[in-house]
């Protein structure tokens, strides 16, 4: 409670200051300080224009480097898909191979057996 009356007692000076010495302050030097405002603002609005404008150009220069990535990331993508396509089309047709061998081979081992059989009876 006494830290809020403490701080009520200096804004309430502050602005008896305030008063107290726009009175002071004649009015030519008041008139130059108003003069002097609009110039301040202006200063400032140009400034914030200049700082959008350099804003901008580093979203553009990011938003490039982020598409250009993308773009090299997708196609590292597609070629790394592609070899393992070829690998995999390539393992498929040697295990095709190897399941063919092993049918001749099943296919000589039933002739045999047949010739054996059919020698036996």
């Amino acid at each position: 409670m006494k830290r809020l009356l403490i701080l009520g007692g200096l804004v309430g000076a502050g602005v008896l200051a305030y008063f107290l010495a726009k009175d002071y302050i004649d009015a030519e030097k008041f008139d130059a300080v108003k003069e002097k405002l609009p110039k301040f603002e202006l200063e400032r609005i140009k400034g914030l224009v200049e700082q959008k404008s350099e804003i901008e150009e580093k979203i553009t220069s990011l938003a490039t480097t982020i598409s250009d990535t993308a773009k090299e990331l997708v196609e590292k993508g597609s070629e790394y898909a592609q070899e393992k396509k070829e690998k995999l089309l390539s393992i498929i047709e040697e295990a095709k191979k190897s399941i063919q061998e092993e049918k001749e081979k099943l296919k000589e081992i039933r002739e045999r057996l047949d010739n054996q059989d059919s020698e036996v009876v």
